[in-house]
């Protein structure tokens, strides 16, 4: 797991592997929780649901994850400045926690975007 920081402000994370069990991988604080989970056969998640609460988030993050394929992932602080480029793989994810984000295909690929909602038209264009 590599995270991403600039300023002492954590940007993202990139998992490429992570550890049997249950692994958080984002903060209890932030608003998308991001959890790895590898388990052996026959292990199993009680039945469940999730109580209905309110929430207030102030900011949209996003984890992709790379299905098939490769991209690159180029990172920008909150001031809209670039900060570093990070290579995905198939099996690869990055979480976007803080700043911007931009992506290019290297190769064809699969991507899966999350991000909390409800969806609100708040992308912010950087460089124009």
């Amino acid at each position: 797991m590599d995270k991403i920081y600039h300023n002492k402000i954590l940007l993202g994370i990139r998992v490429r592997k992570f550890s049997a069990g249950t692994n958080a991988i984002t903060s209890d604080n932030e608003p998308l929780q991001v959890v790895a989970l590898k388990h052996k056969k026959g292990e199993a998640v009680k039945p469940h649901l999730h109580a209905k609460r309110l929430r207030k988030i102030f900011y949209t993050q996003t984890c992709f994850i790379v299905k098939k394929g490769r991209i690159r992932i180029d990172i920008y602080n909150n001031d809209k400045s670039f900060v570093k480029s990070l290579p995905l793989g198939a099996g690869d994810f990055f979480i976007s926690l803080a700043g911007g984000h931009a992506i290019s295909y290297l190769t064809d690929a699969e991507v899966v975007e999350i991000k909390n909602g409800p969806f609100e038209e708040d992308k912010v264009i950087i460089g124009e």
